[in-house]
């Protein structure tokens, strides 16, 4: 049944975004990389971090008008990137995150074209030393393909 058809009393049930946003309890540190596709979910994350909580946020976006401001009780660091046709500068930002030495564990939230997503956790596993259960990724879309090409 459909809402379309729903009569007074049936029941409905909504299915919407999953949240894929689980950090470990007690992590008091968070990165959150992403583009212009991922801001919602990104400025949800932020806008419900309790005190107390750092976060580090880097997004890339086509210019300064797609920059985005978030209330928030936690601590963030935000650095907007600029697409200047660089396919690393995602990369290249995160590789220069000082991952606080009181952050007893860490965790990622990394989403957008997957080229980026891929590289980006692949660095934090392979070189940073993330534990794979503390970095999520999804790569949803790909540059230069329409959703109907794989």
């Amino acid at each position: 049944m459909g809402a379309a058809t729903a009569a007074m009393g049936d029941a409905l049930a909504l299915w919407g975004p999953v949240s894929a946003y689980q950090p470990a309890p007690g992590c008091r540190w968070q990165l959150l990389v992403g583009d212009e596709t991922a801001l919602p979910a990104i400025g949800a994350i932020v806008e419900a971090l309790p005190a107390g909580v750092r976060a580090e946020v880097i997004v890339e976006v086509s210019d300064a008008a797609d920059e985005q401001r978030w209330a928030t009780a936690g601590d963030v660091r935000v650095t907007w990137l600029h697409r200047d046709g660089s396919e690393d500068a995602v990369l290249a930002a995160v590789s220069s995150v000082d991952i606080p030495a009181d952050a007893p564990r860490c965790y990622a939230w990394i989403a957008g074209e997957q080229s980026m997503a891929r590289a980006v956790r692949a660095h934090l596993v392979q070189d940073r030393r993330f534990d794979r259960e503390d970095v999520y990724f999804s790569g949803y879309w790909r540059r230069g393909k329409s959703e109907n090409e794989d």
